[in-house]
This record gives C-alpha cells, structure tokens and sequence, in this order.
C-alpha cells in the first residue's frame, strides 16, 4: 500500500473510532474547565495562562494544584473565542488536533527507520491506545 494511502487509512481509522465523542456533551471537569473557566472569554487573560496552574483560572481555584498546562489554557481560550460553547465543534477541535498528532508521530516512526505496516502500526497504536480517550 502507497505512503499516502497509509496516511489517510491512519486518518480514517483514528476519525472513525472517535466519531461519537461528537455527539458527546461536556462531562466530568468539562463544566469547570470549559463552561465556567474565569479567564478563557477574554484573550488579555493570556500571560496568567504561563504564570499560574490549570484550576487558578475556574471557580474552584486550588493554588496548591501542581497541573501547570498554560497550552491547554490556550486551547480552551481559542476554542471559546471561535465556537463559543458549541460541544460539537470543541470536540471536532480536539479530534483534529489528535488526528494531527498521530500523522506527525507517523512520520517521526518513518524518519528512524521504520517502514510501511511497521510505522503506520506504531501510530496506529498512539492514536487509538485507551489512554487517548481523556486526550480527545
């Protein structure tokens, strides 16, 4: 099979098992983080995003809380500012940023070496490992 029809089947696999989570509202620390987060509606909030922790910008502001993601702030930010509260597209967003990150960790699997059934089964795990679930 071609290179690029390796790619795409990696694209149409990854897309395919994760398509319901389009249908999918926001759960667990979605309220918090997405619907009520304090800083996300105005970009002016951005340096706080590299100076404080995840849970300084929500309701629930625990200081001591060790989970600096300043990127994940940033996203959450973009997200709101171009779809508002929309779950469908806050998770089509997500999905693509997902699907990119298994085509880029496809071609790093092809830069050292690996070939064909090889890479694309080495992204193919990373796209769709259980752990990838919280991720998209």
């Amino acid at each position: 099979m071609s290179t690029h029809k390796l790619g795409f089947l990696l694209v149409l696999i990854t897309a395919g098992l994760f398509s319901p989570l389009l249908a999918a509202d926001f759960i667990w620390d979605d309220q918090i983080l997405v619907l009520e987060n304090l800083w996300t509606h105005d970009a002016s909030n951005l340096p706080r995003f590299f100076t404080s922790t995840l849970w300084t910008s929500t309701p629930i502001a625990d200081t001591t809380s060790p989970y600096y993601r300043p990127m994940m702030l940033l996203e959450l930010l973009v997200d709101r500012q171009l779809f508002g509260f929309s779950t469908l597209a806050h998770h089509a967003h997500s999905l693509a940023w997902h699907i990119g990150c298994c085509l880029l960790v496809w071609k790093l699997i092809c830069s050292l070496g690996g070939q064909g059934f090889a890479a694309i089964s080495g992204a193919a795990v990373f796209a769709l490992h259980p752990f990838q679930t919280e991720v998209v």
